[in-house]
């Protein structure tokens, strides 16, 4: 019977970040075959395979979630991977945009993932092209992630319906997630 998934991934950047700190991204699948520990271990070994997550992730999970489900329920499977080491970072906010459409790059159709915080040492004016194609790289691992029948949707929540994704892009120009916009710790007036 197929399964549709709800998958959060879930960063952990430095080890003294409260969780309301965490960066989280959601993707969904609709898997025929795929098991939530299949599903949720393939997702898990495609962001520790991205040089640029991994390094700067101090904790990553995984957790997976079955649609069927009633609303709010535990998640069905949780992997988990704990680099153990504090990274240097540049600004928190700062992240490359792994984005994703279904047929037409219109709103309702499309999704993103923000891949950040970045090391302070890679942040030039532009992303360079190894970066840009190690976030690539994630989109091409995610349309059918633990097995051929498993495939990327965009989950249209209106109707409860989804729609395969068909295209990903990445460009060189770093995004900001306006939500992890540091509090100011500091102000000097005149």
């Amino acid at each position: 019977m197929a399964r549709t998934y709800r998958t959060q991934i879930v960063q952990q950047p430095v080890s003294t970040d409260p969780s309301r700190d965490y960066v989280t991204n959601v993707v969904w699948h609709n898997a025929a075959t795929a098991t939530p520990t299949t599903h949720g271990d393939a997702i898990l070994a495609l962001f520790m395979a991205c040089p640029y997550i991994y390094q700067f992730a101090f904790n990553l999970w995984v957790k997976v979630y079955d649609h069927a489900n009633p609303l709010h329920s535990p998640p069905v499977y949780t992997a988990h991977h704990s680099a153990g080491t504090e990274p240097a970072l540049g600004p928190r906010q700062v992240a490359l945009c792994l984005s994703y459409f279904s047929g037409l790059n219109i709103k309702g159709q499309r999704g993103r993932i923000y891949c950040g915080p970045w090391g302070a040492t890679l942040l030039g004016e532009y992303a360079s092209t190894a970066e840009m194609n190690a976030i690539l790289a994630i989109g091409s691992g995610l349309k059918n992630v633990g097995a051929s029948d498993t495939v990327h949707v965009i989950h249209h929540p209106k109707t409860d319906t989804w729609s395969n994704v068909s295209n990903y892009f990445v460009n060189n120009r770093w995004d900001t997630m306006r939500s992890r916009l540091p509090k100011e710790t500091n102000r000097v007036t005149a």
